[in-house]
């Protein structure tokens, strides 16, 4: 391995805000990572997704880009094609129900490839097109489709934040299919309601593996 440049991962200040800079990698000719912000004591997050962008071949500075549009903070996908998708992450699926910003929307947004500017035209409320209160993590499974793992919306949310993440519901989340190009969603047939714990993705003999372990 050779190491060709160094950057700093930036990090903004946003008081009373622990900041989590998450991985994306090389997008094009840039490094990318996503700049996700909350304070799980007071169920407090940042209310837009933002993304730190640095030049891949060599020391140039790094900015921040920031969706105007108000969406709790999580990771990044990027697609084939070079497009950069942001979802929020399980970090922010009790910042959706509890605090001074439950009504700030888990959503998905996009970069378009070859832009460092978030495409105006795509926004996706996650809680409008899942019927759900909460999406409790994702996991790209093949080049457009999301896995997501998401309160079923028949089940009673607890009172406490704390509770949230023992109770039934969390305990026996619905699989649910999302395609970032066309917006659909879908059941996932394979697995039946109940605790699902994702995995990384593995390649065997050039194929795309995920592992999905079912807790009880």
């Amino acid at each position: 391995m050779e190491i060709t440049s160094e950057f700093p991962a930036m990090l903004p200040e946003r008081e009373g805000l622990d900041i989590n800079a998450g991985a994306i990698g090389v997008v094009g000719d840039s490094v990318m990572w996503t700049l996700a912000s909350g304070n799980f004591e007071d169920q407090r997050s940042y209310t837009r997704q933002s993304v730190a962008i640095a030049p891949a071949h060599d020391d140039g500075p790094v900015t921040v880009v920031e969706d105007d549009r108000p969406c709790l903070p999580g990771k990044g996908y990027v697609l084939p094609n070079g497009d950069l998708y942001l979802i929020s992450s399980w970090l922010s699926a009790t910042y959706s129900i509890y605090g001074p910003t439950a009504d700030t929307p888990m959503c998905i947004v996009r970069i378009r490839a070859g832009t460092q500017v978030f495409d105006p035209d795509y926004y996706v409320n996650l809680h409008d097109v899942t019927g759900s209160p909460s999406v409790g993590g994702s996991v790209l499974i093949d080049d457009e489709n999301l896995l997501l793992r998401v309160w079923d919306p028949a089940d009673t949310l607890p009172v406490a934040p704390d509770d949230y993440w023992i109770a039934e519901g969390f305990q026996s989340q619905r699989l649910r299919m999302f395609n970032l190009v066309t917006a659909a969603v879908t059941d996932f047939p394979a697995l039946p309601k109940g605790r699902t714990a994702f995995a990384w993705e593995h390649r065997i003999a050039g194929a795309r593996h995920w592992f999905l372990a079912r807790v009880r």
